[in-house]
């Protein structure tokens, strides 16, 4: 009869160390003793920098403000440096820019592009005079044929029709 699904971890055999653990004791210490240094002189930096900061002697008050000093004039030269880049860059475009002519394919398109609007505008203004004209026609045989109906419409005289005859 089995008791328990699981037997105890305390039942179970010993096994012998690994060799690479036995072998590598020695560079694992070294490793650790070498990250514990450098932790170690990190803090004691960080304290140093600390109690200048906090009590500062007058060396490192001077070390300190040529260091900002140092680096507050590099960041101004790489400053103009780029202001001056910046402003070859825009006069490199801008002769360029002003130098350029427009090549012959571009102002053929350009002159291309203006005859026919040009053409496009001209044959409006026809079209709109034709149709000016034709209702000028239009509005003059509708004016004579009006008269033409009022003639008709008009009784004639006896006098009307002998001066139209006797001539």
């Amino acid at each position: 009869m089995t008791s328990s699904a699981r037997q105890s971890i305390l039942l179970r055999p010993k096994r012998p160390q690994s060799q690479t653990n036995q072998q590598n004791i020695d560079k694992e210490h070294d490793a650790h003793v070498a990250a514990l240094k450098a932790k170690s002189e990190k803090y004691r930096i960080v304290e140093s920098e600390l109690r200048k900061s906090i009590a500062p002697e007058k060396d490192d008050k001077f070390l300190k403000q040529s260091e900002v000093r140092s680096v507050m004039e590099a960041q101004l030269r790489l400053k103009e440096e780029m202001k001056l880049a910046e402003a070859e860059r825009e006069m490199a475009v801008f002769e360029e820019a002003r130098g350029a002519k427009f090549s012959d394919e571009v102002a053929t398109r350009e002159e291309e592009r203006q005859a026919r609007e040009k053409r496009d505008y001209l044959k409006q203004v026809m079209e709109e005079n034709k149709k000016l004209v034709a209702l000028r026609n239009e509005m003059a045989r509708q004016r004579k044929q009006q008269e033409i109906e009022e003639d008709r419409a008009r009784p004639l005289s006896a006098s009307h029709w002998d001066r139209q005859h006797m001539r």
